[in-house]
């Protein structure tokens, strides 16, 4: 039995969930701070029930902002006293994980019987995986085939013509789960399972998207940056430096405290007025760096796969500095939008405006609460 299908048995899969139920909130467990969405079903619609932000630097006796290192009981601690001030009246809930602490690839393997992958799919991952699988979770599923034009066998290659599956692993430390298992002991939650941030964001933001689409997470501590082409992960890549590195960096700069380096980077950001040019110009400097290293991943892709990224969904509050849309609608030319996960389920029209401005952070935590009912 695969890491999957036994996870499936528990009804805690990395990637698949069993049996649904009619409320669940998503705890999106990030390195500066909780955030947490929580959505029922009613009838055949799905509706906002509450959501909510708790920041995590004061549970480090530090600034709210920072990112932090935290033992799991404190973790879980932080995440009952959030659930507990957004009047979450549900104990069914989904956690993230933490990209940085994941591994995720693809394999092309022969197209074997499913009771064959479970042994197939190991032997191939050790080749990606830096340390010993017994200490590791692996989990799978098999890409459906896209029927077209390219696949209509036109070369008489034998090589060419053997049939071929596309394989997404997703690989975990057991350390690591044990790690959720017991935040999740800690918060007094009933856990529906564990997912890598990537796939509730892909949930919460993609639409009809088939063509390569980039999605830029740019958090606290670091910027998740992968390309989707129908619905599957094909390249996917974490820079270690987030927006909590530009606030640093300008508190240093300006000689200024964390909270107030905080307070001008989402004012000023990356655009600012006359009489914030050098502050604007400090702040283009940091992101620079970020803009760089998406665009060697995105030319690797392009070199490749012999594709075009035809747009850009942006995420995570870093993405929320003025100007930072602007900058990467210039730098690489195409369609870039901010992340809307709040419209795929029904709120109150006054807070219409509310959620769309606040959705780009919520993007993991509605797509974790969404793995039940989508």
């Amino acid at each position: 039995m695969s890491f999957l299908q036994d996870m499936l048995a528990k009804g805690q899969s990395l990637l698949k969930f069993s049996v649904p139920v009619n409320s669940v909130v998503g705890i999106d467990i990030g390195t500066s701070a909780i955030k947490i969405v929580q959505v029922k079903r009613d009838g055949g619609k799905i509706k906002l029930e509450t959501y909510g932000e708790i920041g995590l630097g004061t549970y480090a006796s530090d600034k709210s902002g920072k990112v932090v290192t935290l033992a799991p009981d404190v973790i879980g601690k932080a995440v009952a006293d959030l659930l507990r001030e957004a009047n979450v009246t549900t104990k069914n809930a989904v956690l993230s994980i933490q990209s940085q602490a994941t591994l995720i690839f693809l394999l092309e393997l022969p197209e074997v019987k499913e009771s064959e992958l479970a042994t197939l799919i190991p032997n191939e991952a050790r080749k990606y995986i830096p340390v010993p699988l017994t200490e590791v979770s692996l989990d799978w599923y098999v890409v459906p085939k896209q029927e077209t034009y390219q696949d209509e066998g036109s070369s008489t290659d034998p090589k060419l013509m053997r049939k071929k599956n596309e394989v997404v692993v997703v690989a975990v430390r057991n350390e690591t789960l044990a790690q959720y298992r017991e935040i999740s002991d800690k918060s007094g939650i009933v856990s529906r399972g564990n997912e890598i941030e990537i796939f509730s964001a892909i949930r919460s933001v993609f639409h009809r998207e088939i063509t390569p689409t980039m999605v830029i997470d740019y958090g606290a501590g670091t910027t998740k940056v992968s390309i989707v082409e129908y619905g599957v992960v094909r390249a996917y890549h974490v820079i270690n430096r987030g927006s909590a590195f530009t606030s640093e960096s300008l508190a240093r700069t300006m000689g200024i405290d964390f909270d107030k380096a905080e307070e001008i980077k989402k004012t000023v950001g990356l655009v600012g007025g006359a009489n914030d040019a050098k502050t604007a110009e400090a702040i283009t400097t940091d992101t620079a760096y970020i803009i760089s290293e998406i665009q060697t991943i995105l030319l690797g892709y392009e070199r490749q796969s012999h594709k075009a990224v035809t747009k850009i969904i942006l995420c995570g509050g870093g993405a929320m500095m003025p100007g930072f849309l602007e900058k990467v609608t210039e730098t690489f030319g195409v369609e870039t939008i901010y992340g809307d996960p709040f419209d795929k389920a029904e709120a109150p029209q006054f807070m219409e405006q509310v959620l769309k401005k606040a959705g780009p952070e919520f993007t993991v935590a509605m797509g974790l609460a969404l793995k039940d009912f989508v």
